[in-house]
């Protein structure tokens, strides 16, 4: 009889935050993960890290979206970063940077139960028990308009 005993090897790469480090994690705190083209963005207690796959090393680190941040990405892989009032935040993959899109409706981030975009790249905001429903147009020119706001009231039961 032959064994047919298969041995698959993986690196594994621990990240951790060092303060002596610049390009180490913010926190050791993590509350999600999002992969987009070759970056994974991971959110922390302490901020929003940008790693790189093909450098296997954070290039980038945004402080101003720590703790009551919530992120998303659509189909065309844009990353989406919902964390102030009256802001959702859109990164541009051009630029290298965060732009910010006003939201008509002020909202108090400890009110918000949940921050998705659909399968058709709609943007939904459970804020108090209303859905919000935002849609993004001009992504292409980087040109970007939130329109189309309806809202439905959910009854708490």
């Amino acid at each position: 009889m032959m064994d047919s005993t298969c041995m698959i090897v993986k690196k594994i790469y621990v990240y951790k935050p060092d303060i002596n480090n610049q390009n180490s994690l913010s926190s050791n705190v993590i509350r999600k993960i999002i992969e987009t083209d070759n970056y994974l963005w991971i959110s922390t207690k302490w901020g929003l890290n940008k790693l790189s796959q093909k450098s296997n090393a954070i290039e980038e680190y945004y402080n101003e979206f720590g703790e009551n941040s919530y992120i998303a990405k659509d189909n065309q892989d844009y990353l989406y970063v919902f964390n102030r009032p009256n802001t959702l935040s859109l990164y541009s993959n051009l630029d290298n940077k965060f732009i910010n899109f006003p939201i008509y409706k002020e909202k108090e981030l400890d009110n918000v139960s949940s921050f998705i975009v659909d399968s058709q790249d709609t943007i939904w905001i459970n804020h108090k028990g209303i859905m919000e429903r935002y849609t993004i147009s001009g992504k292409k020119q980087i040109i970007l308009k939130l329109s189309d706001i309806r809202t439905l009231h959910i009854p708490t039961l």
